[in-house]
């Protein structure tokens, strides 16, 4: 380490230095895609500015720059940085600093790297990987990370930006995002229509009785319209007890949740109530505490679907507490 003297001109080495120094904390890099054959590194003035690291060269955009699959056959793909060098000369004195200090993509084949073309593609990184189905990109993997500190949930100042958005195309069926972990194993997705899938997950240190998240009985979905209720067949001389109390029906959520409604009278004790369908039952039987005309009294649900009263009044019997996962 040595001081600078006055007027002494900063030598290229020494610019270089500072530069591989900031390329070390100053990485902001993102790359999504743009359309189903393009794809691109979001990038603004100010605060949106994209940097990376290229071979210890300090390169950033202040402008989004994109870049349209070459075609070919299905496949994986590899996606790049690219960058030209250092040009930093000493004519006129003291020296100048030419560098072009921005960067392009370039997406090529799998195992493979862009080629060298001076003055423009000098240095190059792999950020990211791409699915190619032979006609349309149908995934994009970003392989470099954020940077440790940058946040992934708006705070102050960012709290009138959304830091993330992802768009389904029209008809959308696959997930719209999918987390990983680092052997690539799903670890949660979320899926059109709002839908998180985190299967084996808690929620407030319960485990989620579902895969998907939004129909765990600790969340409450707002956004999805519920599902029609279905009126079964009632047997053994049951019927609906009326006077302002609910019909029998039944429903299933996705995800599996099944729920029952109503109130029932008049069957014979210990019988079947009605017969849940196919794809509405249990793998094991299950019973239920509920009241009967005041007392406390049973349901038990039978892996074949079958529902039965077991109570010691049929006057008035509750099928409310009926709750259940379907094929579990």
């Amino acid at each position: 380490m040595r001081d600078f003297a006055r007027g002494e001109i900063f030598a290229s080495w020494w610019t270089d230095a500072v530069e591989e120094f900031l390329s070390t904390g100053a990485h902001n890099f993102r790359v999504r895609m743009l359309s189903t054959t393009t794809i691109e590194s979001p990038a603004g003035p100010g605060n949106d500015q994209s940097s990376i690291a290229i071979n210890g060269r300090l390169r950033f955009n202040v402008a989004a720059v994109s870049r349209v699959h070459p075609g070919g056959p299905a496949g994986a793909y590899d996606v790049f940085v690219t960058a030209s060098g250092q040009n930093i000369v000493n004519t006129p004195q003291p020296n100048t600093d030419n560098t072009v200090y921005s960067y392009a993509l370039a997406i090529v084949a799998a195992g493979t790297t862009p080629a060298i073309v001076a003055g423009s593609v000098d240095i190059f990184r792999k950020v990211a990987e791409v699915t190619w189905s032979g006609a349309a990109i149908t995934a994009v993997r970003q392989i470099v990370p954020l940077r440790s500190d940058a946040p992934i949930y708006p705070t102050a100042p960012l709290a009138t930006f959304t830091p993330e958005r992802v768009r389904g195309a029209a008809g959308q069926t696959a997930p719209l995002t999918v987390w990983e972990d680092s052997a690539g194993a799903s670890l949660a997705a979320m899926l059109p229509g709002g839908l998180a899938d985190m299967a084996g997950y808690r929620v407030g240190g319960v485990a989620l009785a579902s895969t998907h998240l939004s129909d765990s009985p600790a969340l409450v979905r707002t956004n999805q319209a519920l599902p029609a209720w279905i009126t079964p067949v009632l047997t053994n001389g049951w019927t609906n007890y009326g006077g302002g109390y609910a019909t029998c029906q039944y429903r299933k959520h996705v995800g599996g949740h099944v729920e029952v409604k109503g109130v029932v009278t008049g069957g014979v004790a210990g019988s079947q109530v009605f017969l849940f369908p196919p794809g509405y039952r249990t793998l094991t039987h299950r019973a239920w505490a509920t009241t009967a005309n005041g007392l406390f009294g049973a349901l038990i649900l039978l892996s074949t679907g079958s529902l039965i009263d077991n109570e010691g009044s049929t006057l008035s019997v509750s099928l409310e507490p009926v709750r259940f996962y379907a094929e579990q």
